[in-house]
């Protein structure tokens, strides 16, 4: 589990502070891994060497809509559902996640080593993953 604040204006232009909840869990990283040419690690290795912003874009789309859900109180489930992904993407907190991972290379690497880590215990990313689209 990530838990991730993000701070954001709202459309009436108020300033918002907010704690979202992104997890992959096993089944969900093992499909994943099927999903993506070679594997998810081989994907991303592939991005870093070829410098692909396309290949980063649809990266940082998956990984945040894949994993992006609502932690139960109690925290025995994580619910997942194209509504609430999609309440999630109307708010300006979405394109401010977005951004900050396209632009900030240790911030991808910590999202998604974050997203993993409970099915994993952390990827082990041997890579660099480059800066592509926005000024660091």
């Amino acid at each position: 589990m990530y838990t991730k604040v993000i701070t954001y204006s709202d459309y009436n232009g108020e300033d918002r502070k907010e704690t979202f909840h992104f997890n992959l869990n096993k089944k969900e990283l093992a499909d994943l891994n099927f999903e993506v040419e070679g594997g998810l690690e081989y994907y991303i290795n592939r991005i870093s060497e070829t410098k692909n912003p396309k290949q980063l874009v649809e990266l940082v789309t998956v990984i945040i809509d894949k994993s992006y859900g609502i932690k139960s109180p109690d925290g025995i489930s994580f619910r997942k559902s194209k509504e609430i992904l999609e309440d999630f993407k109307s708010k300006e907190a979405y394109s401010e996640l977005y951004i900050e991972l396209l632009s900030d290379a240790d911030k991808l690497l910590e999202f998604i080593q974050g997203i993993t880590a409970a099915a994993t215990k952390g990827i082990n990313l041997n890579t660099k993953i480059p800066p592509q689209l926005g000024t660091n």
